[in-house]
């Protein structure tokens, strides 16, 4: 038998006092600024309130590898919910699942409409929701990725973790692109040295609305395009993932319809996608994410539970940087995920030809174009 002096014992059931003083009301309100987990909330509870580790993990199982487990299973529930609690893309035109699919193709009336001098506000009352949106939503607030469009599918595509938008047309005197009033039919996107390489229609059938076909675009044959994509990583619990529909609004609907009045596809392929299904291309620029997520611990008022909850999510959308350099989306996929999408984005255009006609058993190869 280990027999306890007097002082241990008094050290103990002070220590036991000190933990049971600590109660779900005591920490109900704290409120943690990153992410959710036991590490960070013990720190926000010992720092917002007079509840110690030993209280806290009282609370939460009793010693503290309960207490991580249980906060794990809080902190994953809460997570779940605030995904939940995202904007539906379907919100963003309530235009139905067709239009949505369509506006990504660039067969719609905001991809081919464009104002007139009768109805000069035309454009801005096709995007007045949008911008609604980007007001009142996209800093704040997540916006579900809209993977039940097929441009979007992770389960068919997206395996390079990476999407970007080749608008070739600009319909509107909003910022950059030679349309400068009216009446704009066929003016051009701000040229940023982009070269269209290919498009494999294969990857794209809906897009293109055939099983099979490959497009070539020797020299500058396919006129200026302008490329703009973001990209995001792998994991569950990354917040560039969880966020990436911010990220495809910010690009696909904002930087491009609505800031440039950008429209247009390379022909066969879509407007907006994941790289597998767009157009090989030499360059395109880049949108970079940071995400501060905000929780608070409350009380269930049903079951006298403890609960999580998203209070606030802090998103700053900005170019894509590399110490301190703007770099285009290749750059920035390279330097982040230290992995490359030259196959995709930032290809020789010669190589990727060349390569591409070479898997014909007819064997074509390409032929100079006479002036």
């Amino acid at each position: 038998m280990v027999r306890l002096s007097s002082p241990s014992l008094l050290a103990v059931l002070i220590q036991l006092a000190v933990a049971q003083s600590c109660t779900l009301d005591d920490i109900a309100g704290t409120t943690i600024d990153g992410m959710c987990t036991y590490d960070y909330l013990i720190q926000s509870v010992t720092d917002q309130t007079d509840c110690d580790k030993a209280g806290f993990d009282s609370l939460f199982g009793g010693d503290e590898e309960a207490a991580r487990q249980s906060i794990f299973q809080l902190c994953h529930t809460a997570d779940f919910e605030s995904r939940n609690d995202f904007v539906p893309w379907s919100d963003i035109t309530k235009r139905g699942y067709q239009f949505d699919k369509e506006f990504f193709d660039g067969n719609t009336a905001f991809n081919q409409e464009y104002a007139t001098a009768d109805n000069n506000l035309k454009l801005s009352d096709d995007v007045a929701r949008i911008k609604s949106i980007n007001t009142d939503v996209l800093d704040s607030h997540g916006i579900q990725w809209p993977g039940h469009i097929y441009n979007f599918n992770e389960t068919t595509s997206c395996q390079a973790r990476a999407a970007m938008c080749c608008w070739t047309a600009d319909r509107d005197e909003v910022g950059a692109g030679s349309c400068s009033g009216t009446g704009c039919l066929d003016e051009e996107p701000e040229s940023i040295g982009t070269d269209v390489c290919l498009v494999n229609m294969t990857k794209s059938p809906l897009a293109s609305h055939v099983k099979r076909g490959e497009a070539f675009f020797p020299g500058a044959t396919e006129g200026v395009v302008n490329c703009h994509g973001f990209a995001w990583d792998e994991g569950a619990t990354d917040l560039d993932n969880k966020y990436k529909g911010n990220l495809l609004f910010k690009v696909g609907m904002m930087e491009g319809l609505v800031d440039n009045g950008y429209v247009g596809s390379v022909p066969g392929a879509p407007m907006c996608g994941c790289v597998e299904q767009m157009p090989i291309v030499s360059k395109a620029k880049c949108t970079d994410i940071e995400i501060t997520e905000a929780w608070e611990i409350g009380v269930d008022s049903y079951t006298g539970n403890a609960i999580i909850e998203l209070k606030h999510a802090d998103i700053q959308l900005k170019t894509c940087l590399d110490d301190g350099v703007e770099v285009d989306l290749a750059t920035y996929y390279k330097t982040t995920f230290q992995e490359s999408i030259d196959h995709y984005v930032a290809a020789d255009c010669d190589a990727a030809e060349a390569e591409w006609l070479s898997s014909y058993e007819l064997g074509y190869r390409r032929k100079a174009i006479l002036a």
